[in-house]
């Protein structure tokens, strides 16, 4: 693993940065622009003309602050083996808001090899799929798992969930258990053939199984992917206009010298019921701006 630390602070006419870091497992450090306190640079990491990796310096560094560097909001830390590379890399360029700020920096990495992990796929259904993956010889990592059928992925999250079996097993620090749930609104058809996948790579010694759902469910779960910002929206509208009503109530108990609360259980009914047909007809306008929208 290379592991190159970068030491003095470069100072540029419009830049000051610094690499603390550069490993397989993390590149951070960080980067300010010295006309501009308000912008964050945006870091990249090249091989050639490909963008390998990138990642906005906005991370919070009191020792930024400290030296007189704006906010110190100018940090930043990349994982490079959450996004693995396809061909193997021996050195990298890193640029700094499209400006090459270090070329040549030594730094290998292969493309994953999923043969080289222990995974278990310990049980996989509609509701749930759940297993472990560890990456032999790198303890602290988390590898990224997807259920996939076709194209679509149906399911994906990070092995890094405690398992206590694995501690037992001496398998590191246990942390590479995972148990994803499939998105119905992802599913292609009412059946799906599904493969593992880990980093980004086919599990080949993990058969092929089959995920199933009813069709009225899968077509429930993507109208809810699609207005889910107006199906949030519904409690709330409903709150506001059940406040709107009490307020409403309280002001006319006023003009009748009653007490502010003094409202007939079937008027709150009443009440209850107009709030909640207000909030439908409100949710039901904005998915017909939507759908119009997009026609």
């Amino acid at each position: 693993m290379t592991d190159k630390v970068v030491t003095e602070v470069v100072w540029t006419d419009v830049y000051r940065h610094h690499f603390d870091v550069i490993t397989e497992e993390r590149i951070g450090g960080w980067a300010f622009k010295t006309d501009d306190t308000r912008h964050h640079p945006v870091i990249e990491i090249r091989s050639g003309s490909e963008v390998l990796w990138s990642v906005e310096a906005d991370t919070y560094r009191e020792d930024l602050e400290l030296a007189g560097f704006g906010s110190g909001e100018y940090g930043f830390m990349l994982l490079p083996e959450r996004a693995p590379v396809q061909t193997a890399i021996s050195t990298v360029d890193i640029y700094i808001d499209g400006h090459l700020a270090q070329a040549g920096v030594p730094f290998e990495m292969k493309p994953v090899d999923v043969s080289t992990y222990q995974i278990y796929l310990d049980h996989a259904s509609t509701e749930v799929v759940r297993g472990w993956v560890f990456k032999n010889g790198h303890e602290s990592y988390r590898s990224k798992v997807e259920v996939r059928s076709g194209e679509s992925v149906i399911a994906s999250g990070l092995a890094e969930s405690y398992r206590q079996d694995l501690f037992d097993a001496d398998i590191g620090d246990g942390h590479y258990g995972f148990v994803i749930t499939p998105n119905l609104a992802n599913f292609p058809m009412s059946e799906c053939e599904c493969q593992l996948f880990v980093d980004g790579e086919v599990v080949g010694h993990i058969e092929v199984f089959v995920l199933s759902a009813d069709q009225e469910a899968i077509s429930e779960a993507v109208y809810r992917a699609t207005f889910a910002e107006e199906i949030a929206d519904f409690a709330q509208n409903v709150a506001g206009v059940k406040e709107e009503l009490k307020q409403n109530s309280i002001a006319a108990n006023r003009l009748e010298m009653q007490d502010d609360y003094a409202i007939n259980g079937q008027l709150q009914v009443a009440m209850d019921s107009i709030a909640e047909l207000s909030a439908r007809i409100k949710i039901i306008e904005q998915v017909l701006v939507k759908h119009l929208a997009e026609k």
